[in-house]
């Protein structure tokens, strides 16, 4: 073993020999680690907590999105966001900052839920309060539903 306090023992070989230690135990934590990490919608990991994003313009989200917020700060018109395909698990948060409308599409035959009121199929929801606030749930490849909705929220 060499002495790490004797700098005459730490040779470049010493160090070499340490670097390769270290990436020989990175790469069995990301080995441990990637499960944890690809846990959700069929390895699309858990990438957004926290994530609070602005639009301002119309878009798609996909699934690696998940868990983000997105708002429509900023915006001078109405903004669309489209659903990915419902993977059960996918979650997503909207909240309107300014007074326009801010929709959230659906595509062929999935249904959001707000309560006991749902889209039509392929539908969307949407609102202009400001301050109102929405966390869509997928809970199966036809259904989404709303975890929590705050202010005014109305489906089409």
């Amino acid at each position: 073993m060499t002495d790490i306090c004797n700098v005459n023992a730490v040779t470049p070989e010493f160090i070499s020999q340490l670097n390769e230690n270290f990436s020989a135990i990175d790469a069995e934590l990301d080995a441990l680690l990637n499960p944890v990490r690809d846990v959700a919608h069929g390895g699309t990991g858990v990438t957004g907590f926290g994530i609070v994003s602005t639009k301002t313009v119309s878009g798609t989200l996909i699934a690696a999105q998940s868990y983000q917020t997105f708002t429509n700060e900023g915006a001078s018109g109405a903004v669309t966001l489209t659903l990915p395909t419902p993977i059960a698990g996918l979650e997503f948060g909207f909240v309107v900052v300014v007074a326009q409308s801010l929709v959230i599409d659906v595509g062929g035959s999935v249904v959001i839920a707000l309560g006991e009121i749902t889209s039509s199929a392929g539908g969307n929801v949407s609102s202009s309060s400001p301050y109102s606030a929405l966390t869509l749930k997928a809970v199966s490849s036809t259904l989404w539903v709303s975890a929590s909705q705050i202010g005014s929220w109305a489906p089409a």
